[in-house]
Order: C-alpha cells, then sequence, then structure tokens
C-alpha cells in the first residue's frame, strides 16, 4: 500500500513522523509533499532521516519554500523541491492520502 501524506501546517508534525513510521515498519511505501506552512516541516530533522529510505518519496512545493523563506540549498538528496503537480500526482497514485 502506499500511503500519502499532504502536509499544509505544523500543527500535527508528531503525528505525522509516528504515522510516517508506522507505515514504514509495516512495510508500507510513503509519500510526503510539503505546501503552503508545512514547507517549513523540510526544516525538521526528523524528516531528513527519511529522505535515504527505501520507500519513501518526499517532495515540497518550490512556491510555498520561497514564500516562507527557507533555505533549500542544504537539503539532503531524496528531498525534492516540486510544484503542485507532484501533489497532484500524489492523490492519484496513492492508496490513501492523509491531509494534515
Amino acid at each position: 500500500m502506499q500511503i500519502g501524506f499532504l502536509v499544509i501546517n505544523l500543527k500535527y508534525a508528531e503525528s505525522i513522523f509516528e504515522l510516517a513510521d508506522a507505515s514504514l515498519v509495516r512495510g508500507h511505501s510513503i509519500r510526503i509533499f510539503m505546501t503552503d506552512e508545512g514547507v517549513k516541516l523540510i526544516e525538521n530533522k526528523k524528516m531528513h532521516n527519511y529522505a535515504p529510505m527505501q520507500k519513501t518519496h518526499i517532495s515540497f512545493c518550490s512556491h510555498s519554500a520561497k514564500n516562507h523563506n527557507i533555505n533549500t540549498s542544504m537539503l539532503p538528496e531524496g528531498i525534492s523541491p516540486s510544484t503542485q503537480y507532484q501533489n497532484a500526482l500524489m492523490h492519484n497514485e496513492c492508496d490513501r492520502v492523509l491531509v494534515f
């Protein structure tokens, strides 16, 4: 099963990490797309831990990152700048999408 996480704010950051960990432990793949205020999650080192993992795809809205003055030059490989098209793909390709 592929589970998508649409992150639009930081209110539930810990829940996002807990659900992502639980999904991976159960053998599911995850897709995380961060937009609006949710792009601030890419500054969290916990998000960086997912970058090199198999069965993960992490991207963020580059427009939102620019609007929130996020420095994306130091992100680990595996966290990709993207557009809202990636958000649409996630909704189309995932079995379930959780919105935070």
